[in-house]
């Protein structure tokens, strides 16, 4: 079944019929998920930024933080470069192990017909490996890493060019 999860759910699972038909009709938006994971964490290094005197208060005056995580991003696009090429901060195997049985037994006790399925466990399986080591979705920027011996933003921004990082 190649739906969308909330399309499984709302369809299969829970009796929501209107929900159902607007979910079928309304085209896959996977980019947004991708798109928040990347606004949340580079949201995160124009704060750690910010609080480390990297941004000047003019810029910090004239500009929201969500404007500046904006053009941050979409610098780091303008290298061709993607997340995973800052330094990151991610689990441990272990921890995402953890995460992954923790997971496996929350779809089993929600959606116990999905998960006895001959694809439910491997489905959810691949899907977090994909997400845990190809898209690093579990991970977040090491702004300390990134940030580490700038004098400015313009440093940093020079720094994400070059992927030099201290």
């Amino acid at each position: 079944d190649k739906r969308h999860i909330t399309q499984q759910l709302m369809c299969d699972y829970v009796d929501a019929p209107r929900s159902c038909a607007a979910l079928q009709r309304k085209e896959r938006e996977s980019a947004k998920n991708i798109q928040s994971i990347a606004l949340y964490t580079y949201s995160n290094l124009v704060f750690a930024a910010a609080q480390a005197g990297l941004i000047s208060t003019e810029t910090q005056a004239n500009k929201t933080r969500l404007e500046m995580t904006e053009e941050l991003i979409e610098h780091h696009r303008a290298l061709n470069k993607t997340f995973a090429d800052l330094p990151l901060d991610c689990p441990t195997d272990s921890e995402l192990e953890s995460f992954l049985n923790l997971s496996l037994a929350k779809e089993a006790e929600l959606m116990p017909e999905w998960y006895a399925s001959p694809e439910g466990e491997t489905a959810h399986r691949s899907a977090f490996q994909k997400a845990a080591y190809q898209k690093r979705s579990f991970c977040s920027i090491d702004t300390e890493t990134v940030l580490a011996g700038a004098a400015s933003w313009d440093d940093v921004l020079g720094r994400m060019k070059d992927a030099m990082w201290a």
